[in-house]
């Protein structure tokens, strides 16, 4: 066959053809010389911070970075996972489960306890982070107050917790009082009216998800079924 040939059948250009016809024997490739990984020279003092109870991932990334590092996230939490299947069980440290921001928020607020012990387990957490932090404890405050508000329909605490959260100097609960303040005759009402349109609204949303679930897949007359019959 000529070059042309053996070009077209194997799907080659007729260069590289050329080439492999012209050597002496098969030209194996040439394997990569391993590259030195940009982890390389922080591994010691990665080490040594974990040894000294550091196990973020994160903290370390920023004090490697400031040190020079140029690499990116992944490679670092790689790594360490590689270094950490590698060390003894004593040495590992415990897991340390950083909780969700919503869960965090559901147990500001007194919700989500399951058991005694993570009665008191959270309970300490909290405690905790509103000692750290002054503006998480009164937007606890806050929050909480708001909801005895609304739970027991009392209207006469309305006015001063919008102006307590409008002074606390905290941005989200002083937007919310904001909000508040805009549509304030609606929200005096429903603490005050024994009428309420959450029907109507629950309706609402389920002829909307209704809706949704249908776009594109059947005719009107199919969906006129489903929202009469509750199907």
């Amino acid at each position: 066959m000529t070059i042309s040939a053996i070009s077209r059948t194997m799907k080659l250009d007729r260069r590289t053809v050329r080439n492999w016809l012209r050597a002496d024997a098969f030209p194996e490739r040439a394997c990569r010389p391993p590259r030195a990984s940009k982890l390389a020279a922080f591994k010691p003092y990665l080490l040594r911070r974990r040894s000294e109870g550091c196990h973020n991932a994160l903290v370390r990334m920023r004090e490697i970075v400031d040190k020079g590092y140029r690499g990116g996230p992944s490679i670092l939490r790689q790594r360490l996972q590689e270094w950490r299947r590698t060390m003894p069980e004593t040495a590992r440290g415990r897991n340390i489960i950083i909780p969700s921001s919503r869960s965090v928020c559901a147990w500001l607020l007194g919700l989500e306890y399951r058991s005694d012990v993570e009665v008191e387990s959270r309970r300490q957490f909290i405690d905790l982070l509103c000692k750290l932090n002054p503006h998480v404890s009164d937007s606890r405050r806050l929050a909480q107050q708001f909801i005895a508000i609304v739970r027991k329909e009392v209207p006469a605490q309305l006015d001063s917790w919008i102006r307590q959260a409008c002074e606390s100097g905290i941005w989200e609960p002083r937007r919310f009082a904001e909000g508040l303040k805009q549509d304030y005759a609606a929200v005096n009402a429903a603490l005050t009216s024994s009428y309420s349109n959450g029907m109507t609204e629950g309706h609402i949303n389920r002829l909307k998800m209704i809706k949704r679930q249908m776009y594109g897949r059947a005719s009107l007359a199919l969906l006129r079924i489903r929202v009469l019959h509750g199907e």
